[in-house]
């Protein structure tokens, strides 16, 4: 015995009402694929050829979506370019929100390796963005003073804080803070940026197992002059035995 049909219909109704949240998902979820292909394409163009190089058909196309989906996400070159490096920088300060929750309760010498070995595993799980920073810093327009301001300078001055108080616990080596921090960074970022001549003729391989956990034992022991593993004071030196 069949439904009557006006109950059928008031089931179909029903039944489209409860699939159609569902549907609505998929395309959101379908539309955030699409908008994330989008980014990441746009990061790898924007690191090899910087704003002014970079193409919205050659990001499209490495993003397998076409024009007219691109300008659907992004009305302009500029506003992805703004979109990447927002997401960038919010990428890199969930990084550092772990370590920052300990300041306080650890010396900020060690605080300071913790942010810094997180700057060294971000940036060595994500190459393109030494290049992108490094474009970045070139601009000289209302949005980059902007980013500067907003991002740049609060950051810098919370490592140069860091930095002065372990080169008072004798931890970290003299000279300006602020000027250390582009050492730090640059001896960090430079063998990303220079991978393929690094490879070419050392032996040095950045996909191998060790490569990171050297990485980041060369780079802090360049600026702590302890680097104890896990942290910890400083070490006195020896007595003289003369």
């Amino acid at each position: 015995m069949t439904a009557p049909e006006g109950q059928q219909a008031a089931d179909g109704q029903a039944a489209g009402v409860r699939a159609a949240p569902a549907d609505l998902r998929r395309r959101q979820r379908r539309g955030e694929d699409t908008r994330e292909r989008i980014l990441q394409a746009a990061a790898t163009e924007f690191a090899l050829h910087g704003l002014e190089g970079a193409s919205i058909r050659a990001i499209a196309r490495r993003a397998g979506v076409s024009h007219t989906r691109f300008v659907y996400y992004f009305d302009s070159k500029e506003g992805l370019w703004q979109a990447v490096a927002l997401r960038t920088t919010s990428e890199l300060t969930g990084r550092y929100a772990a370590p920052l929750t300990l300041r306080g309760t650890i010396d900020d010498a060690d605080l300071l390796k913790l942010l810094w070995t997180e700057y060294i595993r971000f940036s060595y799980e994500n190459p393109e963005v030494s290049w992108i920073m490094s474009h970045l810093a070139r601009e000289r327009t209302t949005d980059s003073k902007w980013r500067i301001d907003h991002n740049v300078k609060p950051a810098h001055e919370c490592a140069a804080q860091l930095i002065r108080s372990a080169q008072r616990s004798g931890r970290m080596i003299k000279g300006d803070p602020h000027h250390i921090h582009y050492l730090f960074l640059g001896a960090v970022t430079r063998i990303f940026m220079l991978r393929g001549e690094a490879e070419e003729f050392t032996s040095i391989r950045l996909d191998d197992a060790g490569f990171l956990k050297e990485h980041t034992r060369l780079v802090l022991s360049l600026f702590f002059r302890d680097a104890p593993e896990g942290g910890g004071k400083a070490r006195k030196p020896k007595a003289s035995t003369a």
